[in-house]
């Protein structure tokens, strides 16, 4: 998620979601019910698709998904760390 609002989010994806589509968006703790609304980019590694929420945020929801995502990157980025401290402290065996 690149981009959120009460209403909507722009999502960077795999594939975009068509417009006019509807999915679930798992994030964190909340399953939401969202429709595409516009593809922003389209590239052969990643696509951007606006979307628009079913129901309207809450500003403690908000909070709570930008804090999950924040913490996503922290553990993605100490993952990363750990990979590669092993591989450099490897003695061949």
């Amino acid at each position: 998620m690149l981009d959120l609002s009460a209403v909507g989010a722009l999502i960077k994806t795999a594939s975009p979601l068509s417009v006019g589509a509807s999915a679930y968006l798992r994030a964190g703790p909340f399953d939401i019910f969202v429709a595409g609304v516009r593809i922003a980019s389209r590239s052969r590694a990643y696509a951007l698709t606006g979307i628009l929420f079913e129901d309207r945020l809450t500003q403690a929801q908000i909070k709570e998904l930008r804090s999950y995502g924040r913490n996503c990157i922290q553990a993605e980025r100490r993952a990363s760390y750990e990979k590669a401290r092993e591989w450099w402290e490897c003695d061949g065996d």
